[in-house]
């Protein structure tokens, strides 16, 4: 009997001839790659076919569409994340509606006295009404209810009674009080050509909150048990923070190590946006501040898909590099007036608020995408999790170092050092396995996710749980992630 090892080719065979086994288990010569899929949350229309709480996959808006109905927030969601992201695996998850619509009225003072279009913004989407000089009110109101309805893909229906227009979100929820109705965007005193015609204008007025975000008790209960490395949840009040910051930290644990990131945003003042995020503490989250003056008309939901689409398209090539300067496409920031300063954008990242930027064009820009998580488990200041690249990293790094041992040593027998077996590949020891967790953190340090592998080559502990469980092996290994680079500090001492 030799001292190979073979799975089908047994020693009971007398027949003459050549038989070949093809084993893969040396197929694969680098490390393991992540499967990269986001699974996005959101609420859907009575049009929609797709079941609650149920996983689909998609691959086009329309598809989205058929499942969520045309004008719903999950389709919302997916447009905003496709703009940012066309590549990822995506899958969605219909949610039940919450309790209360939003509801404005939009009252129109008339007639025109000069021929101009009207020009609306619902929840960031651009509405034109032609108006034409003698319209009265009216006439005004009724071709605004038209063309708002005309828009399928808006998150409003309305109704029109004399001069008056009364909008009503689609959906219910805490998160529809949100939704903004405005007129008049860019002016020509900020470079537009926005102005109400001659005659005319429109009073917005909420007459009824958006209450009650969906309980997502069930949604995160039919999430399957399985590997999935970002979400989006995109509803900011703290019940639904809190249970998804619980859902997020189970499937971190070792015993499931399915772990996610997920991205959510929250629009408000600097002391709101400070005071939600010291609710906060997952180090799986990120929510963005999003915005806080008239010119960030763009929905939170809006703002969580684009900074989820932009920073997963960074993580899934490097999960190490920071997101700083990265646009988030299609989205409306802050007029320069309402911007917040370095000195309250720099105590958010305190709060555990990620930060942005608008640029001179109004573009919008990541700053730093930080977690919710500042304190340890026993209430002290804990900068462990601080930064996003952080826990993706180390959720790569146990991704594809467990994928790695599974795939060399699945299904071995185990013995001690030193080892005087036929070494035909069968039976594995310590020092074998050292081996192997040596050439991983090699492999990844030259894709530079790890640095001073040395040094974690002298403190690494390989070793059989003797006298305890004789099948066992426990590892202990000190990674050192790469970082990134945040501040560059300068001192000039000048001569004359």
């Amino acid at each position: 009997m030799s001292g190979i090892a073979f799975k089908e080719i047994g020693d009971d065979i007398r027949i003459p001839s050549v038989r070949t086994e093809i084993d893969a288990s040396k197929a694969t010569t680098g490390s393991e790659t992540v499967q990269n899929k986001i699974l996005m949350f959101g609420q859907k229309v009575a049009a929609g076919t797709g079941a609650l709480n149920q996983v689909f996959q998609v691959a086009t808006i329309g598809e989205v569409e058929a499942l969520a109905g045309v004008g719903s927030h999950m389709v919302d969601i997916y447009k905003f994340f496709a703009a940012n992201n066309p590549r990822l695996e995506t899958e969605i998850m219909l949610v039940a509606d919450g309790t209360t619509a939003a509801v404005s009225t939009l009252t129109v003072s008339g007639p025109a006295t000069k021929s101009a279009p009207l020009v609306a913004y619902v929840h960031g989407q651009r509405v034109v009404v032609s108006v034409t000089k003698g319209d009265a009110a009216n006439d005004i109101a009724a071709a605004l209810d038209a063309a708002i309805n005309l828009r399928a893909d808006l998150l409003f229906s309305s109704s029109v009674a004399a001069a008056v227009v009364t909008v009503t979100a689609k959906h219910k929820g805490e998160w529809t009080d949100a939704l903004n109705l405005s007129f008049n965007r860019l002016p020509p005193e900020r470079g537009g050509s926005d102005a109400f015609p001659e005659g005319v204008s429109v009073a917005v007025l909420s007459t009824a909150s958006g209450a009650g975000n969906p309980d997502l008790t069930a949604a995160l209960a039919g999430v399957p048990d399985k590997f999935i490395r970002f979400f989006l949840q995109p509803f900011n009040d703290i019940v639904s923070d809190g249970d998804f910051e619980d859902f997020l930290d189970l499937r971190f644990d070792a015993n499931k190590q399915h772990e996610g990131y997920s991205y959510n945003a929250f629009f408000g003042t600097r002391g709101d946006s400070s005071t939600h995020g010291n609710l906060l503490n997952g180090k799986q989250q990120t929510t963005m501040q999003a915005g806080v003056g008239a010119g960030s008309i763009s929905p939170e939901h809006a703002w969580a898909a684009a900074y989820a689409g932009a920073a997963s398209a960074i993580v899934v090539n490097d999960p190490l590099l920071p997101y700083t300067g990265e646009e988030l496409v299609g989205i409306f920031g802050d007029f320069e007036e309402d911007q917040l300063p370095d000195d309250q954008r720099n105590t958010l990242l305190f709060d555990g608020i990620a930060t942005h930027t608008v640029d001179d064009t109004g573009t919008v820009r990541i700053e730093r995408g930080i977690t919710n998580y500042q304190k340890n488990d026993l209430g002290q200041p804990d900068p462990s999790f601080l930064d996003g690249q952080t826990v993706l990293t180390l959720s790569e790094i146990r991704q594809r170092y467990n994928a790695r041992m599974t795939n060399r040593f699945g299904a071995k027998k185990l013995a001690s050092d030193p080892f005087l077996g036929a070494g035909g590949g069968n039976t594995v020891t310590p020092l074998i396995i050292r081996g192997e967790i040596i050439a991983f953190f090699l492999e990844i340090e030259a894709e530079e996710l790890v640095e001073n592998v040395d040094d974690l080559i002298e403190t690494l502990i390989v070793e059989r749980d003797l006298p305890g469980d004789p099948n066992r092996v426990d590892t202990k290994s000190e990674p050192d992630l790469v970082n990134q680079l945040r501040l560059l500090a300068n001192k000039f001492l000048f001569k004359l």
